[in-house]
C-alpha cells in the first residue's frame, strides 16, 4: 500500500482506528466483505483485499453497510464518494452516511 508523505488537508483532528474494523456491505442484492481502515467525521474509508470480492463501485452508489467493532455490530447506509483500483491487487472506497 502507497504511503501517503504530503501535508495532511484534515481541518479536524482525528483519531486513528486502534485495530481496523471487518466490514459487510450489500450491492446490486450482492454480499461482500471490506475492512474499514479510516474513519472521520464524515465519513470512512474502505479496503477489499482479496481480487475475488471485486466489485464495481462509482460515485453515488448506495451501500447498506454492516460494521463490526470489538463493541457491537453497527448498521447505516452509506454512498460512495470515490473509489481507488491500485494494480488491481486491492481496491478502496469511502463512503459517508447517507
Amino acid at each position: 500500500m502507497a504511503h501517503f508523505e504530503g501535508k495532511d488537508r484534515r481541518r479536524v483532528e482525528r483519531t486513528g482506528l486502534a485495530t481496523s474494523c471487518i466490514s459487510n456491505f450489500v450491492f446490486n442484492n450482492m454480499r461482500h466483505s471490506a475492512i474499514m481502515v479510516d474513519v472521520s467525521e464524515h465519513g470512512a474509508k474502505f479496503a477489499i483485499e482479496k481480487p475475488s470480492d471485486h466489485v464495481e463501485l462509482e460515485k453515488g452508489d448506495e451501500l447498506a453497510l454492516e460494521i463490526i467493532t470489538p463493541y457491537g455490530v453497527s448498521t447505516c447506509t452509506g454512498i460512495v464518494a470515490w473509489s481507488l483500483h491500485i494494480e488491481k491487487k486491492e481496491f478502496f472506497f469511502y463512503i459517508f452516511q447517507a
